[in-house]
């Protein structure tokens, strides 16, 4: 099978040099925070899981997703680069933020989420904005 550069080059991106547990949990505790603030999210912050089972994306058809019933965030790890598992973060605090603004509740709660929604569509856009400034101050989790 011959594999063109570009996708060559794409693919050894994904197989990037993992930082150590600690430090990596490190910075998405520094990250949760920083998104927080950014969405102007106060304490307590929504509980933050971080899935390391392989079968979580293929089984839900999603890397992310936020329990509006009881406040938690589940975010798919394992095999992901670090940046790309903090942007789903911050993807799900948005909605999490979107819950605290009225716009988001149990009974609309698979609507907003649709594709082209505009609940869907601001959550891509703040996590985007969020993931730049804080890939400015953190640029390891780039590696």
């Amino acid at each position: 099978m011959n594999i063109p550069v570009l996708l060559q080059e794409k693919y050894t991106l994904l197989l990037e040099k993992k930082l150590e547990k600690p430090h990596r949990n490190k910075i998405v505790g520094q990250f949760i925070t920083f998104a927080c603030r950014q969405l102007e999210i106060e304490m307590p912050y929504p509980r933050v899981i971080l899935n390391n089972d392989e079968e979580f994306g293929p089984k839900y058809k999603t890397f992310g997703m936020f329990h509006v019933e009881d406040n938690k965030i589940v975010v798919a790890a394992a095999n992901r680069n670090l940046a790309d598992i903090l942007r789903t973060i911050a993807h799900e605090l948005t909605h999490y933020k979107q819950k605290l603004d009225g716009r988001i509740h149990i009974d609309n709660a698979d609507d907003s989420g649709k594709a082209g929604s505009e609940i869907e569509n601001e959550a891509n856009a703040r996590a985007g904005i969020i993931m730049r400034e804080f890939g400015h101050m953190f640029p390891q989790i780039y590696e």
